[in-house]
């Protein structure tokens, strides 16, 4: 597509509060082009997660303009599907269900995608055939994370939000999962810098084709 991948314009989000409305987000503007790695910092409570939350759809906003792709997020129907089918999301921490197997946990998740990737093709991208099988509750850490990724990338997506990938395994197969070597050098620059200053975003990495 041409234009910004991400375009957001003085947006606003706001949260109820015994002493009245809580701005946690004030007149935010953001632009992120296609390839373009993009890390969002700040302190605790800066309205990180807020703001990503909205982009990603998962959080009304108070105000302001927010564009993925064209679609604005908020938007319902098949609209809100279009844009759904477009976007893969690694959330910090794993909302599968541990009684499952990776395996089973793909096959779910792929029927809900209009055009996924095969489910023995991101086995193997990710990387998961040794534990495909076993329950989900019984990987480790290591291993979960590179199951949320196959999750993420399962659906084709043009547009990724990735908190605390697995960055080896994304170095390792960078041309399949379809991001650049410099989109991908990037992304492992920016996330050193983050480790090394301790800070973690709540979103790391907006990549799109």
């Amino acid at each position: 597509m041409t234009g910004p991948v991400i375009k957001v314009r003085d947006l606003v989000v706001e949260y109820r509060s015994p002493t009245g409305p809580l701005r946690a987000v004030d007149g935010l503007d953001l632009t992120i082009s296609a390839g373009e790695v993009y890390a969002l910092l700040g302190e605790n409570g800066a309205g990180k997660t807020s703001t990503v939350e909205v982009i990603e759809g998962h959080r009304p906003r108070h105000s302001g303009d927010v564009e993925v792709l064209g679609i604005d997020p908020a938007a319902s129907g098949a609209v809100r599907r279009e844009l759904r089918d477009q976007i893969g999301i690694v959330l910090q921490t794993s909302g599968v269900e541990p009684e499952i197997t990776p395996r089973e946990a793909l096959n779910l998740f792929s029927s809900t995608y209009r055009a996924p990737r095969s489910v023995r093709e991101v086995i193997e991208l990710t990387d998961l055939r040794d534990f495909a099988d076993q329950r989900i509750g019984t990987l480790s850490g290591g291993q979960r994370r590179r199951l949320d990724l196959a999750v993420a990338v399962i659906g084709r997506p043009r547009c990724y939000f990735l908190t605390n990938p697995p960055l080896d395994l994304i170095r390792q197969r960078v041309g399949k999962l379809g991001i650049s070597s410099q989109t991908c050098g990037s992304m492992e620059r920016q996330f050193c810098s983050l480790r090394i200053t301790w800070m973690k975003p709540s979103i790391s990495l907006i990549e799109s084709e």
